[in-house]
């Protein structure tokens, strides 16, 4: 409960008419994922050269777990451990204790 108030409390502070930050559409983007995964995986691409290019290292590390719930989703484990990888040098990079976690949860997955 308090988590989506926090949430919801992003998209309060924007003004009428501003897109929302890469942060808020990277965390929708997620949730997407499960209504309608091939949509959501397009917008992850767009998002994440957004993310990339304006070195909003938040919302790249969401996108970059997106894409493992893709490919997790999809059952397709070879994608799934390059992406994963790729996630975890990014977790050190930005130094995200929690994100390098989910990066070995993911790299897991695929040995088991």
């Amino acid at each position: 409960m308090v988590l989506s108030f926090i949430y919801g409390g992003v998209y309060f502070s924007q003004n009428p008419g501003e897109e929302p930050s890469l942060w808020v559409q990277a965390n929708d983007n997620t949730h997407e994922f499960y209504s309608d995964s091939e949509t959501a995986f397009v917008k992850m691409q767009i998002l994440l050269e957004k993310s990339v290019k304006s070195k909003d290292g938040s919302a790249e590390l969401i996108l970059l777990k997106n894409y493992c719930i893709y490919y997790e989703l999809k059952g397709d484990f070879k994608n799934l451990l390059l992406v994963a990888e790729h996630y975890k040098e990014k977790t050190e990079a930005y130094k995200s204790p929690y994100n390098e976690a989910l990066s070995y949860i993911y790299i897991y997955m695929t040995h088991s």
